[in-house]
């Protein structure tokens, strides 16, 4: 019982100081480097925000019900489908992804950027719903300070002890590691519980079942944002 607590006091700091820290970032960003580079950071951050909506078509409202329903074990096959439907959704972004820039939306040259930031914290975040939906809260709530919480601080801390590197790449650059070691942690740990069933293979049906269940849930998403 004192482990419980614990562990849901500390998940509660841990997502308050997560909140706090991406907040500081953009006061200390304000003071640090050019307003032009705080502007491409906020403009990256929304593209990259609304661009997570789009390719992962809220599907977790249908498979988070799905994996209730088995035990964790078991939940590969419907993780492997998933991920068949995000590539899927991937390569129909493209074109408009090109469009983006075409239209001046983006800036030039920020493509790297915003298709590495896309897919890292596209992933974190999925990986942050398993974790939930397996219960385990304590690190769901570290791989979300890990990947938009901490890495926040080492910015500053770059930035106030080296003056050259002040500039909106080292933030994209620190920001991508920091998710991408978040996909890594919470990938590992799925990966030992989930590699041993095989289960089924690629459920077009059972894709197709959760578009319709989860685009209407899409459209709310973003008529709401």
């Amino acid at each position: 019982m004192k482990n419980k607590k614990f562990i849901h006091c500390f998940s509660v700091i841990l997502r308050a100081a997560t909140l706090f820290s991406k907040f500081a970032l953009v006061i200390m960003l304000a003071k640090l480097i050019p307003g032009g580079d705080v502007g491409l950071y906020g403009l990256l951050s929304a593209a990259i925000g609304y661009a997570i909506f789009i390719v992962g078509f809220e599907f977790y409202t249908y498979s988070t019900r799905e994996m209730i329903a088995y035990p964790r074990e078991q939940w590969g096959w419907m993780l492997k489908n998933q991920i068949v439907l995000t590539i899927s959704v991937y390569i129909m972004f493209l074109p408009l992804l090109y469009f983006l820039y075409y239209l001046g939306i983006l800036p030039v040259g920020t493509e790297f950027w915003f298709i590495a930031l896309l897919i890292v914290e596209y992933v974190s975040q999925e990986i942050n719903r398993v974790l939930i939906t397996g219960r385990n809260y304590l690190l769901a709530s570290i791989i979300l300070f890990l990947r938009q919480g901490i890495w926040c601080w080492v910015v500053v801390a770059i930035m106030l002890m080296m003056p050259s590197l002040r500039n909106v790449y080292t933030v994209l650059i620190v920001w991508l590691v920091a998710s991408g070691a978040a996909c890594i942690i919470g990938g590992i740990y799925i990966f030992q519980f989930t590699h041993k069933y095989k289960g089924q293979g690629i459920n077009w049906q059972w894709i197709k079942k959760g578009l319709k269940l989860s685009l209407p849930m899409l459209m709310a998403a973003l008529a709401i944002r």
